[in-house]
């Protein structure tokens, strides 16, 4: 979300979004606690998100607030080709981040769920470096003599794991090469962010062999949509963290929200023609029927993740008033 700057028409302006989004009964997003032990895997191999984010007891039903298009109605469609921010929050909020190295339950890990080769911190210090002069930014610099450099400590902070997350989904979630030149014509940014999450969680290996590529790329979107919950386990076991992250990216993925409330089934909600090719995704939003708290953060998120892109592209609209 672009920064405002706190001017008097502008703060004004951040007010009538505020009142805007009220009136819609949406609630503004609030910053989100950092996961206790988060998801981290760029492999085959899917481990379970463990954050805990703030259960929304008001949570409205039905779908998202759209953004919506300022094109002019013949101006060209700008390809998408890279992750949006609010898709970049989205990696965030399931991942969360870990200063320190620590096992996913195969292997070390660091940051928002970097991989690493070894629990050598020596690796993860060549990496910071490579990455800072790729980017070229700036080392970041010791905030008080309780935080030495970056080569006398065995931890990163946290804009240097946004550094590395950063280049981790450019680098090993990149969905792009596994998408036909048609498909991607038509590819819209939640789409591409929520497909990106997916591949960054399970890895390109299993996005490339996944329903949700190769239905995508036949342009049958709702089995696309529907192939999300086809990667809910951890070996053979079913867990729930990865049920809700799945169906937060099919929310993202559709711009259409369940109700967390509601008994209905998605192939119900989602208006399937044939159920029974619906039956995977119905199976996991009942294993939710115990766990409301897991299907409220779900909706949670994704709703976060649109009313970051419509106060964006309100503020893009304002801008371009002004500049009349």
């Amino acid at each position: 979300m672009k920064t405002i700057h706190q001017k008097p028409s502008n703060i004004l302006f951040a007010l009538c979004i505020s009142l805007f989004l009220q009136s819609c009964g949406v609630e503004t997003p609030a910053a989100q606690p950092k996961s206790e032990q988060p998801t981290a895997t760029q492999s085959p191999s899917v481990t379970e998100s463990k954050e805990q984010l703030p259960v929304a007891s008001d949570m409205p039903s039905g779908a998202v607030p759209q953004a919506q298009s300022h094109e002019k109605p013949n101006a060209p469609k700008t390809a998408v080709r890279s992750i949006s921010q609010q898709g970049v929050t989205l990696i965030k909020q399931f991942e969360g981040f870990v200063p320190t190295i620590y096992s996913d339950g195969r292997f070390p890990t660091i940051g928002y769920g970097h991989l690493l080769q070894s629990n050598d911190f020596e690796e993860v210090r060549q990496a910071v470096q490579a990455l800072l002069v790729k980017y070229a930014e700036q080392p970041t610099q010791p905030t008080s003599t309780e935080m030495p450099a970056l080569h006398e400590r065995t931890y990163i902070t946290e804009e240097e794991g946004k550094l590395i997350l950063r280049d981790d989904i450019c680098t090993r979630a990149n969905i792009l090469p596994y998408l036909d030149p048609a498909a991607q014509d038509n590819l819209t940014q939640p789409q591409f962010d929520a497909m990106t999450s997916l591949c960054f969680n399970v890895g390109t290996g299993w996005f490339q062999r996944s329903d949700v590529r190769a239905h995508f790329n036949a342009n049958n979107l709702p089995l696309a949509a529907e192939g999300f919950t086809h990667f809910c386990r951890a070996g053979k076991r079913m867990l729930p963290g990865l049920v809700k992250r799945r169906f937060a990216e099919l929310f993202v993925f559709t711009g259409q929200v369940m109700d967390p409330r509601s008994h209905m089934l998605p192939s119900v909600f989602f208006q399937a023609n044939d159920v029974a090719q619906w039956r995977i995704t119905d199976q996991r939003w009942k294993i939710l029927a115990d766990r409301p708290e897991l299907k409220q953060e779900a909706v949670r998120i994704a709703r976060t993740y649109y009313i970051i892109q419509l106060e964006s592209d309100l503020l893009d609209l304002y801008t371009q008033l002004r500049g009349c």
